[in-house]
């Protein structure tokens, strides 16, 4: 059986339950502010990018490059620096978080499989340090670019 450590304490809830409801309701899924910051310091490196792109739904995608960007939240992708379980609820969370952590493998292998490099950063990474972030993609697609354009000559 596979065991899943947990950082940091296993307080409780200082909400109700209807509090921590409405809470985990008005959670964005998609263009939260963290993104769009860091989707503006890709922009101010001159990167061209799609957001949302295709079927899985690729956070920031370098479609000519095939560069598959993932911003991944830590709690909702079980991060494993912050990776921690809510106090209540706690078999319906593990199955909830195990299931989004394999489906982001399962994700990122098949990219890889159909040709894209899958980039993944945790929100502790963008949100903190977008500047450095985004320097570090911006890297990876000058390397990826100048790969594509040694092999197209």
């Amino acid at each position: 059986m596979e065991m899943w450590g947990f950082a940091g304490s296993m307080a409780a809830d200082v909400f109700s339950k209807e509090k921590r409801s409405d809470i985990m309701r008005k959670i964005r899924a998609k263009n939260t502010r963290w993104e769009r910051n860091f989707r503006g310091e890709l922009s101010r490196r001159k990167l061209r990018y799609r957001v949302h792109y295709g079927a899985d739904k690729i956070d920031v995608a370098f479609v000519h490059l095939r560069v598959a960007l993932f911003l991944d939240s830590c709690f909702w992708h079980f991060c494993p620096v912050h990776r921690e379980l809510p106090k209540t609820h706690r078999s319906f969370w593990e199955a909830k978080l195990r299931g989004n952590r394999r489906r982001d493998l399962e994700t990122s292998r098949r990219l890889t499989s159909e040709g894209w490099k899958v980039v993944r950063l945790w929100s502790h990474d963008f949100v903190s340090h977008p500047e450095e972030a985004a320097e570090k993609i911006a890297r990876i697609i000058r390397r990826r670019s100048h790969h594509f354009a040694k092999k197209s000559a």
